[in-house]
């Protein structure tokens, strides 16, 4: 049964981000001119802020350097009251460029850094108790050196910890035998339609239950937790035996799409924090990442307070 954390523990990177504003994404060997650029903290720091603010308190298992970047991030973990959990190392952060299209689009290229580097010795120096929601990214599984450290800290993690896992776009680069360990403890899986066609071997567009069926015999929990993400479309809560419940996204205007996802996570565990079960936490986590693309920014989770007074108009 999925429990109610009371703390999340974001293991794996958090990186810098550089987003530049474009009209359009320019041919290869072609150019083309921002109208606006912007320096901020990304990766897994975006779940940790949407989380944090609505009230579940954040903490960092993952590194952080020396560097310009890694001071950047550490000052904005810091002013958001946000715990880190191992000691700095030498060296920089890996960043992410990234270019937002007029609609909200983005794309990127990301650059790793120290946080690559993760080790399990490290790992281990962190306590996690049965109360601990532990989210792990995909992106994190990729890394020749962090990607196994996670996983075998991961198979060892109390059984009552939830473990939520976001395997991400590059879901099909992740080795098969770190991918099987992180189905085999997830208790909550986050994917939208693109990852799932990878996964399964279906196009988007296939059948519902053929792509539920395949992940379901996949994922072994009992009571695993499946969230689908559908942007602008709204999302989807799967769990075996029971009927898939939808939710259509509230109509906003997009600036930014950067980080939705993250949102949703850290919202969908904070509304678990308060007490509400996977169905409702699902729906007001779908209501907060639609708020976030509102903002140029990819931490852009509401506050309690600004959630509750949208939720009110709805």
């Amino acid at each position: 049964m999925i429990g109610r954390p009371r703390r999340l523990v974001l293991v794996g990177s958090i990186v810098g981000d550089a987003m530049v504003r474009v009209p359009n994404i320019p041919d290869r060997g072609g150019d083309v001119m921002g109208t606006s650029a912007r320096a901020q903290s990304g990766g897994g720091f975006v779940v940790m802020s949407a989380a944090s603010r609505l009230g579940l308190p954040a903490a960092v298992a993952g590194r952080l350097g020396t560097g310009p970047i890694a001071t950047m991030i550490a000052n904005r973990l810091r002013n958001e009251g946000m715990d880190l959990l191992l000691p700095f190392v030498e060296g920089e952060q890996g960043f992410a460029f990234g270019m937002v299209e007029p609609d909200g689009e983005r794309t990127f290229v990301t650059a790793p850094g120290v946080e690559s580097g993760l080790t399990r010795a490290e790992l281990d120096s962190v306590a996690v108790g049965p109360e601990d929601a532990i989210v792990v990214s995909g992106y994190d599984l990729l890394y020749a050196a962090a990607g196994p450290a996670i996983m075998s800290w991961v198979a060892d993690l109390p059984p009552e910890a939830l473990f939520f896992f976001d395997p991400g776009p590059l879901v099909a680069e992740i080795p098969e035998q770190r991918l099987d360990l992180a189905f085999h403890r997830a208790d909550v899986l986050a994917l939208n339609r693109r990852e799932i066609a990878l996964l399964t071997g279906f196009g988007p567009e296939a059948a519902d239950q053929q792509a539920k069926d395949w992940i379901f015999e996949e994922l072994q929990q009992p009571d695993v937790v499946v969230l689908v993400r559908e942007g602008a479309a709204g999302s989807r809560v799967c769990r075996r035996g029971a009927d898939v419940v939808e939710f259509a996204a509230p109509a906003v205007e997009v600036v930014d799409t950067t980080g939705a996802g993250d949102v949703h996570t850290g919202a969908f565990l904070a509304e678990l924090a308060r007490g509400a079960d996977v169905v409702e936490a699902a729906r007001v986590a779908t209501i907060a990442a639609s708020m976030s693309v509102r903002e140029p920014v990819s931490a852009g989770g509401p506050t309690r307070e600004a959630l509750d007074a949208f939720l009110a108009t709805l």
